[in-house]
């Protein structure tokens, strides 16, 4: 799943090569994306009233189903 988030993100952002994600479980069992961007790049990863950002996790969802994986929680940290 990170993969995937990493190969939407990068065609979005201007500076793909400060793009990190780190994936985790917490301490409720919640799958975690932590998304480190460029402060630049925030806007146009979330888009215009956080359209983009909410097809990103309709994509990520559907994967997740399609994988038996649970629903990850993005967290965009930059």
């Amino acid at each position: 799943m990170q993969a995937l988030l990493e190969y939407m993100l990068k065609a979005l952002i201007s500076h793909p090569e400060e793009l990190r994600i780190t994936q985790y479980v917490d301490q409720h069992q919640n799958l975690v994306l932590e998304i480190f961007v460029n402060s630049a790049d925030r806007g146009a990863m979330i888009g215009r009233q956080g359209a983009t950002l909410n097809a990103i996790e309709e994509v990520l969802v559907f994967y997740a189903q399609k994988n038996n994986l649970s629903k990850p929680n993005l967290k965009i940290i930059g």
